[in-house]
């Protein structure tokens, strides 16, 4: 019999649960979880994937594979940003170009190099004469080089200015591995990490420089990203290396966003959780297969180094 040359396998939310539930005993074969047991479930299962995600050390694969990068925004005499849902503008991808036509102040219509990968909806800043960047929405998309905006334009944005554009907000870092200062011809620049003490003891936070520091604070629902000045140049951004949190399983239709190694544990997870529920005993041998599945998990796709110890060697 031939194999199927597939390796897509997948699961649902609902597929763990079944499987937590099945493990433990509380579902036979062919049986459906009750509306209340899955609502249930469901709940605890977002509580112990967002845990797991929390712990930058708990895994080194998940480091890999929830490792992302950003780009924030910077804005005129502001040093302190905030990242996440509702916070500062800050996205995983964007857009850029340039103003091709002069505009004046309360334009609406502005005349592009390009719009291409720009759609309505879409959050646009415009770089401002001023050197303030203004951020406002897309109204519509007329052709290649013409959109319209929401809001006309605060001040006068002349030929050349920088535009950026972008979909969504970046979500909430867990952590920022590292930061670098992009230029508009995409050469980085490094930023240092700081410690509190050592941002505390900056004499002078205002002043117009290029960032060297930056200090991110995981704070609720919106981190909070430092540098040690204010930025100098709007038409650069700040790329961040970050981990993202684990998402969030609204539905029991939504699919699991682990790698395929992790499906096993987290149904077995699950089940030891939610088994005093259901008044069950988690056993000694139910550990053990647990503890066997996160130990694979928990070391696949770990990172790899050409450094490594060797004892007994002069």
């Amino acid at each position: 019999m031939a194999t199927s040359l597939s390796y897509d396998y997948s699961v649902t939310a609902a597929d763990i649960l079944t499987e937590a539930l099945q493990f433990n005993g509380v579902l036979a074969s062919g049986e459906t979880i009750s509306s209340d047991d899955s609502t249930s479930c469901l709940r605890t299962f977002n509580m112990m994937v967002k845990q797991w995600s929390g712990n930058i050390d708990f895994a080194p694969g998940l480091k890999a594979f929830s490792r992302k990068h950003g780009y924030l925004f910077l804005q005129q005499a502001q040093s302190v940003y905030s990242i996440g849902p509702s916070g500062d503008n800050a996205s995983l991808t964007y857009v850029t170009t340039t103003m091709r036509v002069n505009a004046a102040t309360s334009a609406t219509t502005l005349e592009l190099t390009s719009t291409t990968g720009m759609t309505a909806a879409d959050k646009i800043g415009i770089e401002l004469d001023s050197g303030l960047i203004f951020w406002t929405t897309i109204s519509s998309v007329t052709d290649s080089d013409t959109l319209v905006i929401t809001t006309g334009l605060s001040g006068a944005s002349s030929v050349g200015t920088r535009i950026f554009t972008y979909t969504t907000k970046l979500m909430r870092p867990l952590y920022i591995e590292n930061a670098v200062v992009r230029d508009v011809d995409t050469n980085d620049t490094p930023l240092t990490p700081m410690t509190l003490e050592y941002y505390e003891y900056l004499s002078n936070k205002t002043s117009d420089a290029y960032p060297t520091y930056y200090r991110y604070d995981n704070t609720l629902t919106n981190g909070t990203f430092y540098i040690d000045v204010e930025p100098s140049s709007v038409k650069n951004v700040i790329r961040l290396t970050f981990m993202t949190p684990a998402e969030d399983y609204d539905l029991t239709t939504n699919d699991i966003a682990f790698p395929q190694e992790w499906y096993l544990p987290l149904a077995i997870g699950l089940s030891k959780l939610v088994s005093p529920k259901f008044s069950l005993p988690w056993t000694p041998d139910k550990e053990d297969a647990f503890q066997s599945a996160l130990s694979i998990a928990r070391t696949s796709y770990a990172e790899t180094t050409d450094m490594y110890f060797q004892p007994g060697l002069e």
